[in-house]
């Protein structure tokens, strides 16, 4: 797989205090994806995460995210993965738009306020004993949490989350994480 690198040596080539994996956009060749303000595609798959220059971050249902609308707001990044874990006023949800909502690995983000996050990896596939959390468990947990907005990113052996340019592993991947 070219051009992957785990987590860490992402983290580490970053001096990155905290480091996550992402939305996985190149495993398929549908959904939004805008990085740094560089719009790379813009077709539809499923729910985004739109993150505006101002540090404001939103979820969008596919039939409600209109790219052209939302970057005369300031788009620095668009996310297509999902779904969304939250529902407009901050609250869980019980339906979701995705195939994968039974217990999993995940790693999510979550949005305060500008400049406010959160993230979270859990850990599953029998590492330190745990089956994973369903969507609908990660959304409660986002809104137990206080978010406004959250939204599932890639999960399973990609789950991984890093601290201190890499040095640290905060949860335990499955199978020890893969290249993304």
């Amino acid at each position: 797989e070219q051009g992957y690198q785990s987590v860490a040596a992402l983290a580490a080539a970053n001096d990155a205090i905290l480091a996550i994996n992402g939305d996985y956009s190149l495993a398929r060749e549908l959904g939004p994806i805008v990085r740094d303000g560089m719009l790379f595609r813009d077709n539809s798959f499923g729910d985004v995460l739109v993150l505006y220059r101002s540090g404001e971050m939103k979820t969008f249902s596919s039939v409600e995210f209109d790219m052209a609308a939302e970057a005369e707001k300031g788009i620095l990044d668009v996310w297509s993965f999902g779904p969304m874990l939250l529902d407009g006023e901050g609250r869980s949800m019980h339906e979701f738009d995705t195939t994968v909502a039974a217990a999993n690995p995940r790693t999510a983000i979550g949005y305060y306020e500008p400049g406010h996050y959160c993230f979270v990896a859990a850990d599953g596939r029998g590492c330190e004993g745990s089956s994973g959390c369903t969507m609908e468990e990660l959304s409660k947990l986002f809104e137990d949490l206080g978010c406004a907005a959250a939204y599932n990113l890639d999960g399973g052996q990609s789950s991984v989350m890093v601290w201190n340019s890499g040095s640290m592993t905060v949860n335990s991947p499955a199978n020890g994480g893969r290249p993304v």
